[in-house]
């Protein structure tokens, strides 16, 4: 993949990774089992953003649950995955995927009755102002569903195929102060998944909240 074709900037690793992402079964087993804890909880219906979606596992996972989906990453070779994907399903007029970066200030096209993200935060470096960008998204009474990993040592990534993440995990008083601070209420953490890897267990939260009835829109700039 070319400059041109990631709109101006050099390849990231995640464009280079994206057209064997989906290749290993436990990133899919991975994206249905926090899609079935996210649906458990959550209100059935809308139009729900997965963001950081990569090649849409956890979004395609939760359509049936929504209404209409929008995957959006900022990686153009994930977003180039992920709109092969809808096509070939036949899904292009429930699903759209779109490049955006919230970290980089973009501007998301519409508010959402639903944001989730599965394992993207841990790769932003002011992951706390995406969150708190992510629930000014939501419209009232919309939730928002955060899955990522629980601190842990660094070992994880290992050599990461050239991936270097810019958190290792993150601390559950941590993710519940950032909901708090943008607003959010009715928070619950669950533990919908462990990651098996080098003999090791590596487990994966999922935070939950809902921005309240009659409340404000507004994306948070914090």
């Amino acid at each position: 993949m070319t400059a041109q074709e990631t709109g101006g900037q050099a390849p990231s690793p995640f464009d280079r990774l994206a057209q064997q992402w989906d290749d290993d079964p436990a990133k899919l087993q991975r994206a249905r089992a926090v899609a079935s804890a996210i649906a458990q909880r959550t209100t059935r219906g809308g139009v729900w953003l997965d963001y950081g979606a990569g090649t849409g596992a956890l979004g395609l996972a939760l359509l049936g649950h929504a209404d209409r989906l929008v995957l959006a990453d900022s990686s153009a070779g994930m977003v180039a995955a992920s709109r092969a994907k809808i096509a070939s399903a036949g899904l292009g007029e429930t699903v759209t995927a779109v490049r955006l970066d919230l970290a980089a200030d973009d501007a998301a096209p519409e508010r959402y009755d639903g944001v989730a993200s599965l394992l993207a935060l841990h790769h932003i470096a002011d992951a706390g102002r995406v969150v708190g960008r992510l629930a000014g998204l939501l419209r009232p009474g919309g939730w928002l569903a955060l899955a990522d990993l629980d601190a842990e040592d660094g070992s994880f990534h290992g050599q990461g195929h050239g991936v270097t993440p810019e958190h290792h995990g993150f601390a559950r008083a941590q993710v519940r102060d950032w909901l708090a601070r943008a607003g959010l209420v009715d928070l619950d953490f669950s533990t919908p998944w462990l990651n098996h890897k080098d003999g090791r267990d590596y487990p994966l939260f999922l935070a939950e909240a809902r921005r309240p009835p009659g409340s404000a829109w507004a994306v948070a700039l914090h």
